[in-house]
């Protein structure tokens, strides 16, 4: 789906999470996308607030691909914590 969508489902998650198990828990849940992520797309999704992380398909098995998608993420998130 859309960076777009995936944040509107993954922010209902968080939400959810929030009110029936609280606000520690809902900010201590790690949510990952499961779509496809590739090293073109990784930061359109890596910079989205509740997107944490990724589960990494095809992708994962070239290792220089790989390596973008996970330096991209960390750069997004080390910029949105800094923020």
């Amino acid at each position: 789906c859309s960076p777009e969508e995936t944040q509107r489902v993954h922010a209902a998650l968080r939400q959810w999470v929030s009110q029936h198990a609280g606000a520690e828990a809902a900010a201590a849940c790690r949510l990952v996308y499961t779509g496809s992520v590739n090293e073109a797309n990784a930061a359109q999704y890596a910079q989205l607030p509740d997107v944490d992380g990724f589960v990494v398909g095809r992708a994962g098995l070239d290792a220089d691909k790989l390596m973008a998608i996970c330096t991209t993420l960390a750069l997004c998130k080390s910029r949105l914590v800094g923020a």
